[in-house]
């Protein structure tokens, strides 16, 4: 499996985006959402900065087994409960906000046949090598309000924060804080 960086296919190859494109077209999760994102802004946001996306190509089948998004964001301290606050090791500033990573879209083709683990390690790899190149301390998404998701998410040490109780949203905010190196 290869993983793949739009932004660095986009700036090899600018000619090749109608082809993207029609790879995109062919990708079809359960999450019309992110099916939608894929083929209507993912390459508008790339342009723009406003994220950078990731996906694994089949060559068998020539369609996309998974993709994500990652960008910046942040979290309301205020939030986040006391004890969540104390493992992050924030800076002493008063700050109402703390920058984060976030994992924007995450999502599989329905006819791959990679596991939900194999694409969250994937993600973390690319976030992780930002980190280690910029800093930052969390990583942020919104995952669907279904067990097997939300427990996948745990897995990989995500916490539900703000709104997690409101059983009638349809997302739950979780937070990966990244251990401290030293």
């Amino acid at each position: 499996m290869k993983l793949y960086s739009l932004y660095e296919l986009l700036e090899e190859c600018p000619e090749k985006e109608k082809e993207l494109l029609g790879l995109f077209e062919k990708f079809q999760s359960k999450n019309s959402e992110c099916n939608s994102f894929l083929v209507k802004r993912a390459i508008k946001f790339e342009k723009n900065h406003l994220c950078r996306t990731y996906f694994a190509q089949d060559k068998e089948r020539k369609c996309i087994d998974f993709f994500f998004s990652v960008a910046l964001s942040y979290i309301d301290k205020k939030s986040l409960k006391k004890e969540t606050l104390s493992k992050m090791q924030t800076p002493p500033i008063e700050k109402t906000h703390i920058g984060t990573f976030l994992l924007a879209q995450i999502a599989k083709d329905k006819n791959c046949k990679v596991g939900g683990k194999t694409i969250m390690e994937e993600a973390l790899k690319v976030i992780y090598g930002a980190q280690r190149k910029i800093g930052g301390f969390c990583i942020k998404l919104d995952a669907i309000k279904i067990d097997k998701i939300i427990n996948l998410y745990k897995e990989f040490d995500f916490i539900e924060i703000n709104g997690a109780e409101d059983e009638e949203s349809k997302s739950a905010a979780m937070m990966h804080i990244i251990p401290p190196i030293f």
